[in-house]
């Protein structure tokens, strides 16, 4: 069994449902500790955003999450690259853990070629650090 990094990223998404090739992501919340840090000061640095939406939330969603349609609307909710590259600027080259990694990875996967055309496993490495 390999011990976890003295530093490292967690993070977690809410969805418009359960399929990664046919649904969105329509929250990312992410938090980046460093252990030694943490210890000292209690801190971390956490980094959220919404994404925009042009199709509303099922009932189910919304009660599942609490995120209503006009909160997808809001001026300081990204768009779907905006979003995405606003978690790769957060991550930086911390390893990567997900709190429902299949989930999570699978949407994220899924999410990179609709915004970027091209695959994520090649940029700047972050297809690698998966834990």
């Amino acid at each position: 069994m390999t011990s976890m990094p003295q530093k490292f990223v967690i993070f977690d998404l809410e969805t418009t449902g359960l399929d990664p090739h046919e649904d969105r992501i329509i929250e990312m919340g992410a938090i980046k500790v460093d252990k030694q840090k943490l210890l000292e000061t209690l801190d971390t640095m956490s980094w959220q955003c919404f994404v925009k939406q042009s199709e509303p939330l099922s009932g189910f969603i919304k009660n599942l999450t609490g995120i209503t349609d006009e909160m997808l609307k809001d001026d300081e909710t990204e768009a779907e690259a905006e979003a995405l590259q606003g978690f790769f600027d957060f991550v930086g080259d911390y390893p990567l853990y997900a709190y429902n990694e299949k989930f999570d990875v699978g949407f994220v996967n899924n999410y990179y070629p609709r915004v970027y055309m091209g695959g994520w496993y090649g940029h700047r490495g972050y297809g690698r650090r998966w834990r």
